[in-house]
């Protein structure tokens, strides 16, 4: 990335081949958190037949270390702002192709959307992070296992919160000074945030046993309510700036909503049918 300038494009070229070879560099990036994050509620297989020569077992849960480490790496890279830091220079030769005929085609937005393509890589480390199955596996793996130290669900669901919204909180929000141009949460972090809210809603909002098991469904949703009250700390000291205020006030908003609509799976048997007592 550093010299992408100096290889991508050749002298009377268009600078729109920089663009191609940016976001091929971008992907392969991406992607290798996909190879890692994989570890994460992963399992290893065999196929080996009974009786044959030192067979494993079908199915054996990842130590609990090595899932550790993985989400580690991912924290420390992707949720980073670091991650998605780019010279100016080079975001701003990013030039859109202008041919457009069979097997091309054009970007109809001109200059380069960075925080748009920000936004879809969070959202895909983050829906295989958030994936039921993930949830399931992992919350399973604890029965699965007889190692003294497990990575267990409930540990899971708070660090990928965690990992996301370690920023916000009320000390750090009244010992800084933040401004505009230096605001208490970059535009990258706000990002993230966001999409865990996008995925993490659909999650709360479906019954209970539908999608993953009441136990994670719980988790999740206490989970959230621990950050409504994060969020709600740091709004109070009114110490941030006017786009993290502006983030954080929506992101409250819209947690409070997940938490309080009616869910007709948890009223009392018979009410759901419209089967009640009357008073005559």
């Amino acid at each position: 990335m550093k010299n992408i300038l100096d290889w991508a494009v050749k002298d009377k070229e268009s600078w729109y081949f920089a663009r191609n070879s940016f976001l091929n560099l971008l992907f392969e990036k991406v992607i290798v958190m996909d190879y890692v994050g994989s570890y994460i509620g992963g399992q290893y297989t065999s196929r080996s037949h009974r009786g044959d020569p030192d067979p494993k077992p079908p199915f054996e849960p990842v130590d609990a270390q090595t899932q550790r480490e993985a989400l580690a790496f991912i924290e420390e890279n992707l949720f980073s702002d670091a991650f998605f830091t780019f010279p100016p220079e080079v975001l701003n030769h990013l030039a859109a192709p202008r041919w457009w005929h069979d097997g091309m085609s054009i970007s109809f937005t001109v200059d380069f959307p960075i925080h748009d393509w920000i936004g879809l890589f969070q959202w895909w480390n983050l829906f295989d992070r958030l994936l039921p199955n993930t949830l399931r596996r992992i919350h399973d793996a604890e029965l699965k296992t007889e190692a003294a130290d497990k990575f267990t669900a409930a540990e899971y669901v708070q660090r990928i919160q965690n990992a996301c919204w370690s920023d916000v909180s009320a000390r750090r929000a009244s010992g800084g000074s933040w401004s505009h141009s230096s605001p208490f949460l970059s535009s990258i972090r706000r990002s993230l945030q966001r999409e865990y809210l996008n995925l993490a809603e659909p999650l709360v909002r479906t019954p209970p046993g539908v999608v993953f098991s009441p136990d994670l469904h719980a988790m999740v949703q206490h989970a959230l309510r621990k950050l409504n009250q994060q969020i709600k700390e740091v709004l109070e000291t009114g110490k941030v700036d006017f786009a993290s205020e502006a983030h954080l006030t929506s992101c409250k908003t819209r947690i409070e909503l997940m938490l309080t609509p009616e869910l007709p799976e948890l009223r009392p048997y018979g009410a759901s049918m419209g089967i009640g007592l009357s008073a005559e």
